[in-house]
């Protein structure tokens, strides 16, 4: 059973772990390690998370095993940084953590990026 929450400051540096994690399989197949998700600093975190919303899937026991990001200029929702555990692929957190996203947001006209 997965529980999709709001993050808390505590949680940044696994979720930048697990982003790491995340991003490295894109990156052996461009066969580049320095796309922005595999530099970001956790300084660079928890500055999103400071102007944003940041959001965390568990499993049953507390693991953070997803995450998404957000933030907005007033009118637009900018979506970023979508990530699920290799383990945890394909059984439908990632959509669980878009929809919820969306949720925290009053409508309005939604970017989906990187």
């Amino acid at each position: 059973m997965t529980t999709i929450t709001r993050a808390e400051r505590c949680d940044l540096q696994q979720i930048l772990d697990l982003q790491y994690l995340a991003y490295r399989s894109e990156a052996e197949l461009l066969n580049d390690f320095r796309i922005p998700p595999l530099l970001q600093t956790l300084q660079e975190l928890r500055a999103e998370f400071e102007t944003g919303v940041v959001l965390k899937a568990t499993d049953g026991c507390g693991r953070i095993v997803g995450s998404v990001r957000a933030h907005t200029d007033g009118r637009t929702l900018f979506i970023g940084k979508l990530i699920v555990g290799h383990q945890q692929r394909r059984k439908g957190i990632g959509t669980e953590l878009l929809g919820s996203i969306e949720k925290e947001y009053p409508p309005m006209r939604t970017l989906h990026k990187p």
